[in-house]
């Protein structure tokens, strides 16, 4: 009997040292804020409300790659459906989106800004955040957010920036966000306008980013 645990007791401690060196040398996840997650299908979504309306668009089959060449590219896209516009700008590569820093509140602007300077934006408009909502359902009358640079009062806030997936040349992340904001008509009734409306709501947005 003690022959045979002498036989033994090595092999296991053979065993034990492996499995150790194995566990030791494993690549860790990134860090916070941003997590490895294997949920290939998170719920991606827009929601929105505003004193007349509200509504959750589905994002599930959206994906906003980021602009090569760039430090800084757009969500941008258009929900046929609501006759709604988002926007919001976020660093092109991973490892200016990872930065711990972009986690809170970011400032609400008015969003022809954003997409008429796409490939241009400074690095301070990161996550800055704007849309186009119509006045009511159905209705051809717009509201869009107008700039205010009080993150107090009303803001963009990212909660989260989730991995979704590493690739050779791009990794896959998810912004999760919540939003509030100052709305004003279209056209404007002054170079100052208060606001006609504010808007509410939340999102999860999936953005393809270059690796580095």
């Amino acid at each position: 009997m003690l022959k045979a645990i002498r036989v033994i007791l090595p092999k296991i401690l053979i065993v034990c040292t492996i499995m150790l060196i194995f566990t030791a040398c494993k690549p860790a996840d990134d860090a916070s804020p941003a997590n490895n997650n294997n949920n290939t299908n998170p719920d991606l979504f827009t929601n929105f409300k505003i004193s007349t309306w509200n509504k959750k668009v589905d994002c599930s089959e959206l994906n906003f790659p980021a602009d090569s060449g760039t430090r800084n590219s757009l969500v941008y896209f258009t929900s046929a459906s609501t006759n709604t516009q988002w926007v919001m700008a976020f660093p092109s590569d991973s490892s200016e989106l990872f930065k711990p820093g972009n986690i809170g509140r970011h400032k609400i602007v008015y969003p022809g800004y954003l997409s008429q300077n796409r490939g241009n934006l400074e690095d301070s408009m990161r996550f800055t955040f704007g849309c186009y909502v119509p006045v009511s359902e159905g209705s051809p009358e717009n509201l869009r957010t107008w700039n205010a640079y009080d993150t107090l009062t009303y803001y963009n806030k990212i909660n989260s920036v989730t991995l979704l997936s590493r690739g050779s040349s791009r990794n896959v992340y998810v912004i999760k966000g919540e939003y509030k904001g100052p709305m004003v008509k279209t056209p404007l009734s002054s170079s100052n306008p208060a606001p006609d409306d504010i808007i509410t709501g939340s999102y999860a947005w999936r953005v393809s980013v270059l690796r580095r």
